[in-house]
């Protein structure tokens, strides 16, 4: 999606914060409703293509009800997962814990990391099916201490738009054992 094409064949084109948005709303929603397809542009595309023909349907009249149900049902997955993501996280959701330069530490890094999105996004989504909400809002300290020790001991270290779905199976594994630990739950992880 863009906005000024001429712009961009020039090179002068600077993404809009609007735009950035959508493609993680897109992002979220290709990772827990599809299966994961490199490149990532597959997996994108198919989200739009099952996106599009929602819209087209409904044009059509087909249905209305059932797909106003499946947008609905979308939006409260993606708000109740936002939710999650604030309580438990705050500023630093769907960041990377990384080393503060010039000095010994740690810190969240200010913009949201594209894998840590992909992975948080999906893993919150499947824990939710089985766990409440308000379970990983009252251990939040431990789940926060958690992913700051997988970051420190290297885990995330590969930070890369283009990650195999390999790495992306295993961070999404880590968050949700690292989540499933600090509430006690670690049978629930598959």
């Amino acid at each position: 999606f863009i906005l000024d094409p001429t712009k961009f064949r020039l090179g002068l084109y600077e993404k809009c914060k609007l735009e950035s948005d959508c493609e993680l709303v897109l992002r979220a929603f290709a990772f827990v409703n599809l299966p994961y397809q490199r490149p990532l542009k597959i997996s994108l595309n198919n989200e739009i293509k099952e996106t599009q023909g929602i819209k087209y349907m409904s044009k059509i009249e087909v249905d209305k009800h059932r797909i106003q149900k499946k947008i609905d049902s979308k939006k409260k997955e993606f708000e109740c997962i936002m939710m999650v993501s604030r309580n438990v996280f705050g500023s630093a959701a769907f960041r990377k814990w990384v080393p503060i330069k010039g000095a010994n530490g740690y810190h969240w890094s200010r913009d949201i990391s594209k894998p840590m999105w992909d992975a948080g996004y999906s893993a919150i989504a499947e824990l939710l099916v089985d766990t409440e909400p308000v379970l990983f809002t009252q251990n939040k300290d431990r789940i926060v201490e958690g992913l700051e020790m997988s970051f420190e001991r290297g885990f995330f270290a590969n930070d890369s738009a283009s990650i195999s779905n390999q790495l992306f199976r295993e961070r999404k594994h880590e968050i949700k054992r690292i989540m499933l630990e600090a509430i006690g739950a670690k049978s629930l992880l598959r």
